[in-house]
């Protein structure tokens, strides 16, 4: 069995922080992804989905320092659903995705926000920074400009 997602967006929320009971670091931000498409009449149509994102351990640390409402970045993860009943007894439902691999994508922006960051941060290892060449050229995904080599390197489609 296999329970993997694989998403590219733009931060809706700055990276919040939280803590377990026994002080363990939970960072959780929105994500919006953006499908479009043509109706039959021919009219441009657009749909944004937003995500609930978790991240834990090492990847709770690096989503506290870079994630920023607007940021564009890459999250894979596993999907998690959760439910709970409140005092007044309405049962309510979650979906969350709990992120396993951390990308940012954004171009540094005045304000200090983040710049592509050298490649995939995940939850199994804590790799040392190395350099990037700047990319010569970009594409775009649904609209979003995300510079070439990203695209290539790290898009698993």
């Amino acid at each position: 069995m296999y329970n993997k997602v694989t998403l590219i967006g733009r931060a809706g929320t700055d990276a919040e922080v939280r803590y377990t009971q026994n002080q363990s670091k939970i960072v959780k931000f929105s994500m919006a992804t953006n499908r479009y498409w043509n109706d039959r009449s021919g009219v441009r149509q657009e749909k944004t989905e937003w995500h609930n994102i978790v991240c834990w351990g090492y990847l709770a640390d690096r989503a506290e320092k870079m994630v920023t409402k607007g940021s564009l970045i890459m999250v894979e993860g596993a999907i998690e659903y959760s439910n709970w009943q409140d005092n007044e007894g309405i049962k309510h439902y979650r979906t969350d995705i709990r992120a396993q691999t951390l990308l940012m994508l954004s171009a540094k922006r005045s304000g200090g926000a983040p710049g592509p960051q050298p490649g995939p941060v995940d939850s199994a290892s804590a790799p040392e920074p190395t350099s990037r060449p700047e990319p010569t050229s970009t594409d775009f995904v649904d609209d979003i400009e995300v510079p070439k080599s990203d695209l290539d390197d790290d898009i698993p489609f």
